[in-house]
């Protein structure tokens, strides 16, 4: 499995509101050498979203953004500043 096929089976899982089964593959792919990609957490924070673990989409937001869960930094959606959209 790389990357792609990984992020579309969180996406898969977030859609079928599967949200403790999407955070697994997410941390067998940590665990697995590969690095989730802005994709992958989108669906991961879709499936909490989704499944109203709102503490857990938080965690995830600030734990994405460390460089060894690849760096991925979250923008304002009008601004296009970085900050959180919370």
């Amino acid at each position: 499995p790389d990357v792609v096929s990984c992020t579309a089976l969180v996406t898969a899982l977030a859609s079928a509101g599967e949200a403790d089964k999407a955070e697994a593959v997410v941390t067998w792919m940590h665990g697995a050498g590969l690095k989730p990609n802005v994709r992958t957490y989108t669906a991961l924070l879709t499936a909490l979203g989704n499944a109203r673990q709102w503490s857990r989409a938080i965690r995830l937001l600030f734990a994405m953004q460390q460089p060894e869960n690849g760096n991925v930094q979250v923008r304002g959606s009008q601004t296009g500043e970085q900050g959180f959209l919370l």
